[in-house]
């Protein structure tokens, strides 16, 4: 049975700091010590520890999520440009949703539910 996902207050108490002082650390807050963001980087090294994506977001109150719409995804053109749009997304802090609907209502329908449901920022 493997390990749950170490936590960022587990990372906090190996360094001997607070979960804000990780979480600042994390978001590289000027508000850190030099000396202190290192102890609290080697920590997050040693654990291999991973923010939370899904934290991350509702503390930020934005979901970080763009959507891609093609009529398929296993077109190279279409591929190729998704490829694309997801490496340039990622350099961002975003993540990239695919989906395919060959038939045009079906892609009017998933363009109104993402742009509804309001957990994408963005559509392509």
């Amino acid at each position: 049975m493997s390990r749950s996902r170490i936590t960022i207050r587990e990372v906090a108490a190996k360094a001997g700091v607070s979960y804000q002082t990780v979480s600042r650390v994390i978001n590289n807050s000027p508000k850190v010590s030099p000396e202190t963001r290192e102890r609290v980087e080697r920590v997050i090294n040693e654990l291999d520890y991973r923010p939370n994506a899904i934290a991350r977001s509702m503390a930020r109150g934005r979901s970080l999520n763009l959507a891609c719409l093609a009529p398929n995804l296993s077109d190279f053109t279409f591929a190729h440009i998704i490829e694309g749009a997801q490496a340039s997304a990622m350099e961002h802090g975003y993540y990239l949703l695919t989906a395919s609907a060959s038939e045009a209502e079906i892609f009017s329908q998933l363009i109104g539910e993402l742009i509804k449901s309001r957990h994408t920022e963005g559509l392509l």
